[in-house]
């Protein structure tokens, strides 16, 4: 791998999904948006639900992703989230039904109710 490259594994309890040949990856972060490129020096993040933006050989790749973390190596970059799904592969009247339900237990304020997760 060329050294402007580097490699990306994001991990959930059912799968890893790894990208080679990665120019610069963005995603959302509790302290707001960050941005890598290759040799970037290593840190420790805690994630937000959004959106992981991966460009790299195969063109710009998205994923919708959970909270969780991402590690920041040498030539790697770890994200270790709930869950993810490739943009193009959501289901749409899903995420909308799914979207709904979270509304309405959002609005009759359930006690028990994992309200990060609702919003």
């Amino acid at each position: 791998m060329k050294e402007n490259k580097f490699k990306i594994e994001i991990i959930t309890p059912e799968r890893v999904i790894s990208i080679d040949g990665v120019y610069h990856v963005s995603a959302l972060s509790t302290g707001g948006y960050f941005g890598l490129k290759a040799r970037h020096a290593p840190f420790l993040t805690l994630l937000k639900t959004g959106i992981i933006e991966i460009r790299c050989d195969k063109g710009m790749q998205r994923y919708a992703a959970s909270r969780g973390y991402c590690e920041v190596a040498k030539d790697k970059v770890i994200f270790l989230v709930e869950s993810v799904e490739a943009v193009e592969e959501i289901d749409l009247e899903r995420a909308e039904k799914a979207c709904e339900r979270a509304l309405e237990r959002l609005k009759q304020k359930q006690s028990g109710l994992d309200f990060a997760r609702a919003q």
